[in-house]
């Protein structure tokens, strides 16, 4: 049994100890923010979330510091572990969560991100979404 449709990407964030707030193009953040995931896999068995911050560094958001995708509960819409609290670096911020039936490696996303390529992984489904990093 499959779901039906796309793979789909929420964000939302915490500030200091302020209610959570849905994460939109309008919103900005803040250095120390706390951001969650919230994802609807849509029969993709692997995540991972890769952040291209404004100064081109990037991270690993979900497995948070690990090297390769992460099994998920692929036909659930589920909130995924903990929260990544953001950095002080400021600008936009790109989230590519690749959704695949087999692990990805941080590395052949990395390698594509900093070659300005886009993200086309075999058997890879790619959700982006983007925010701004604010100055408080």
């Amino acid at each position: 049994v499959g779901i039906k449709g796309d793979p789909t990407l929420e964000v939302f964030a915490q500030r200091g100890g302020g209610d959570a707030f849905a994460v939109t193009r309008d919103v900005a953040l803040k250095p120390e923010d706390r951001i969650r995931f919230v994802v609807n896999p849509a029969g993709g068995k692997y995540l991972l979330v890769v952040s291209k911050d404004g100064a081109g560094a990037i991270s690993v958001y979900y497995p948070f510091g690990e090297q390769k995708s992460a099994l998920v509960a692929s036909n659930t819409k589920s909130e995924l572990p903990g929260s990544v609290e953001l950095d002080a670096t400021l600008g936009t911020e790109k989230l590519f969560a690749i959704f695949s039936n087999e692990p990805v490696t941080a590395s052949a996303v990395e390698s594509a991100l900093k070659a300005g390529e886009a993200l086309k992984l075999p058997g890879a489904r790619v959700v982006e979404k983007d925010f701004t990093k604010a100055a408080p």
